[in-house]
Order: structure tokens, then sequence, then C-alpha cells
């Protein structure tokens, strides 16, 4: 291992793990999962990693929790980019199916957390391929609203992510999910509850 060696993206540690490669891969998911003690070389000028003694790292529950829900992220986002999902212009048209079809181009800067040269490129994409059309309401107002083939595709896109979503969750039997439905559910409930109040 070189001395830039690679550091696991969902490790707190600010360490680097010996013959490590991927923060997704299987050797090391599995054994930090378990729990079991890791070897660890840190780099030249790395700090001690919270604490622990050179040579040694075991994870405590909590820190194991962190980093699958961190690999989740992960995953989660690579999901998103192989459906092309996170698409720019998939993106202002699923904000624009949202906002009853039709929305302002500072609505869908909010929404889409599209700016910049991005932005106008996404909505001249589909404008060009006539999935949307600028339009000007009585009021003066301007908007972009979603054409009958815009509505087409959108409903297309739709259905492809929701067959990569299926895939990706078909390793769960319906218990499983369930049981992922209530466990997340519990995890969120402080934030909603904020929301609520």
């Amino acid at each position: 291992m070189n001395d830039q060696a690679p550091v696991c993206p969902g490790c707190h540690f600010a360490c680097a793990i010996d013959d490590y490669e991927c923060a997704r891969g299987e050797a090391f998911h599995e054994r930090w999962a378990a729990g079991e003690e890791l070897p660890v070389r840190r780099g030249p000028g790395r700090p001690p990693a919270g604490g622990m003694p050179e040579g040694t790292m075991k994870p405590t529950s909590d820190e194991r929790t962190m980093h699958l829900l961190h690999i989740l992220e992960i995953a989660l986002s690579d999901l998103e980019r192989e459906s092309g999902s996170d698409a720019p212009e998939r993106r202002v048209v699923d904000c624009l199916m949202r906002h009853n079809r039709a929305a302002s181009a500072f609505v869908i800067e909010g929404r889409t957390h599209l700016s910049g040269a991005e932005l106008s490129d996404a909505l001249e994409h589909v404008k060009s391929h006539h999935l949307a059309e600028y339009q000007q309401a009585k009021t003066g107002t301007t908007f972009y609203a979603l054409t009958d083939s815009g509505i087409e595709q959108a409903k297309a896109w739709l259905e492809e992510r929701r067959a990569a979503q299926a895939r990706f969750l078909s390793v769960l039997d319906d218990a499983e999910e369930q049981q992922l439905h209530q466990l997340v559910a519990k995890l969120l409930e402080p934030g909603f509850a904020r929301m609520r109040g």
C-alpha cells in the first residue's frame, strides 16, 4: 500500500485499512459489520484514529450502524445515477409533474437544487425535446409547463425508476421490508415531529 492509502468514506477514524480497496468491499464490510478488530495503518502525519492505539480498530455498535447507513446512502446515489433519475432534465420534468405539471424557473431551481448553467441547460433540453414549453400567464407570470409528450415521458421515467428500486429491494422478503419500514420510520420520527411542531 502506498503512502496515499485510500480512506474509507464511511469510517470516522480517519485511518486507512490494510489491503482495503473500496468502502463496499465485501471482506471489509463483513468483518466491520461483525464488530471484528481490524488492522489499520495510518498514512504519514495522520492523527490518531479516535484515540485508538496504532494497529487495531474495533468499531462500536453505533459506528457500525452509521457506517452501514453511509454505505446505503452511497448505494442509493448509485441507484439514482444508474437509473438516470439524477439527470438534470429528468429532475426538471419530475419537478413539473409534482407541481401540477407547471412551475416557474424559481420553483424548479429550489426543488431540483440545480442552478446556473446546469439549470439553463436542463430547461433548454426539455424545451428542445418538446417535453415542456415556456408560457406566460395573463398576470405576466412566466412558467414552464409539461407538454403531452413530457407527461408521457415523465410516466415512462417513473416506471424505470420504480423498476430499479424494486430490483434493489428484491433481496428483502415481505417481513424484512416491513421491518425496514418500521426501523427507518423510527429513526426519522424526531425530524417529522419537529416539522409538525
